[in-house]
C-alpha cells in the first residue's frame, strides 16, 4: 500500500512547496516537493547520503528561484525517512525511487533524474523501469555496480567471510562521522541489479560528470556506462581536479546547465536573480552563483564582481 501525506506552508516553506511522507508498506519516505514549470527534476542521493546534502539543497534553491518542478527525498534508513539502514537493499531503494516518480511527481510532466554516486546507479535502473516518464538523466560520479567494481577490491576473502558471518560490517566514513554500515544482505541483493555486463537500455538523453581524482568511484565506471548506454544522445564530462563530491560552485554551474539543457524550459532566469556578490574561486556570498554566466557571460576571470537584479 502506498499512501501520500503532505503538508504545505510550514516553517521555511515557500508557496507551492510541500514536505511530507510517501508511505510504502509501512515505511515512510520523506520528501520535499516544489511545484513549478517544466519537467520535474528528481534528485537521487548516494549511499548513506540524506536529501539535505549540498547538491540537493543547491538544486532546491535553484528550483525556488527559477520556478521549476523539483523533488528530493530520503531513501528508507536515510535522513528523515523511517526504517533501518541495515535492513534495506538496493532493490528497495529503487522501488522507493520509482514510487516517487509514480506518486509524488506530477503525472502530466516528464522527469529529469539526477543521480549522485549510488544514486546514479539507481537513476539508471529507474530510467529502465519508467522509460516513458523520462525527459533526461544526469549522473554525478556514477556508482553503477559499485558493490562489484569498488568493493571487490576492498573486501578481501577474510572480510567477506566476516561479513557473511556477522551480517554487517562498518566502514570508516570519510566525512569523519559515524562509520557506514555494509550488510551481506545488501551486497548479495545488489547482484540482481548489475548493469555493466550488458547493454543499458536507457534511450533518453544522458549527461554524465565524473572527477578524475575520485577516490571512491573511479571515473572508468562512467566511461563503461557511456559505452553501454542505448541512448545516442549521451555525453561524459571529466573534471580534471574533481573528486567524488563534485559540489563546488563550478560543479554546480555544470550540473544546472545540464539540467536546464535537458529540460529545454530555461525561461527568464534574469528576473529571479537577487542582489549579491560572487567570488568564482568558490567563496560564494549568495545562493545565486550559478547564474553568473546569464548576466555576464565570459566576464568572470576568477575575480569577485557584483550581480544585480
Amino acid at each position: 500500500m502506498i499512501r501520500l501525506a503532505t503538508k504545505s506552508g510550514g516553517k521555511g516553506l515557500y508557496m507551492g512547496e510541500e514536505t511530507g511522507f510517501l508511505e510504502i508498506g509501512g515505511v515512510k519516505i520523506a520528501f520535499d516537493k516544489l511545484d513549478g514549470k517544466g519537467p520535474t527534476v528528481i534528485f537521487c542521493g548516494g549511499y548513506a547520503s540524506a536529501r539535505k546534502s549540498t547538491k540537493a539543497s543547491a538544486l532546491l534553491e535553484w528550483a525556488r528561484t527559477t520556478g521549476k518542478n523539483y523533488i528530493r527525498f530520503d531513501y528508507s534508513g536515510h535522513g528523515d525517512s523511517s526504517g533501518r539502514f541495515e535492513d534495506a537493499t538496493l532493490g528497495q531503494w529503487l522501488d522507493e525511487t520509482t514510487a516517487v516518480i509514480d506518486r509524488v511527481a506530477d503525472p502530466a510532466e516528464k522527469v529529469v533524474l539526477v543521480g549522485s554516486s549510488m544514486g546514479g546507479w539507481i537513476s539508471l535502473l529507474a530510467a529502465q523501469k519508467r522509460p516513458d516518464r523520462l525527459k533526461g538523466l544526469v549522473t554525478i560520479a556514477c556508482g553503477a555496480d559499485f558493490t562489484q567494481v569498488v568493493l571487490s577490491g576492498i573486501l578481501t576473502p577474510p572480510l567477506l567471510a566476516m561479513l557473511e558471518e556477522k551480517g554487517v560490517l562498518y566502514r570508516p566514513n570519510p566525512e569523519g562521522v559515524a562509520p557506514t554500515p555494509l550488510t551481506w544482505k545488501f551486497l548479495q541483493e545488489s547482484k540482481r541489479h548489475l548493469l555493466l555486463g550488458g547493454t543499458i537500455s536507457v534511450t533518453c538523453p544522458v549527461r554524465m560528470f565524473h572527477g578524475l581524482r575520485d577516490m571512491e568511484a573511479p571515473w572508468s565506471i562512467s566511461r563503461s556506462v557511456l559505452e553501454k548506454l542505448s541512448s545516442s544522445d549521451a555525453t561524459l564530462e571529466l573534471i580534471k581536479e574533481g573528486g567524488h563530491r563534485l559540489s563546488s560552485p563550478a560543479d554546480m554551474v555544470r550540473l544546472i546547465a545540464a539540467i536546464e539543457g535537458l529540460s529545454q524550459t530555461i525561461g527568464n532566469r534574469k528576473a529571479a536573480i537577487s542582489s549579491g556578490f560572487l567570488d568564482c574561486t568558490g567563496r560564494c556570498r549568495t545562493s545565486y552563483w550559478w547564474r553568473c554566466r546569464d548576466l555576464n557571460p565570459g566576464l568572470c576571470g576568477y575575480e569577485p564582481h557584483a550581480l544585480t537584479s
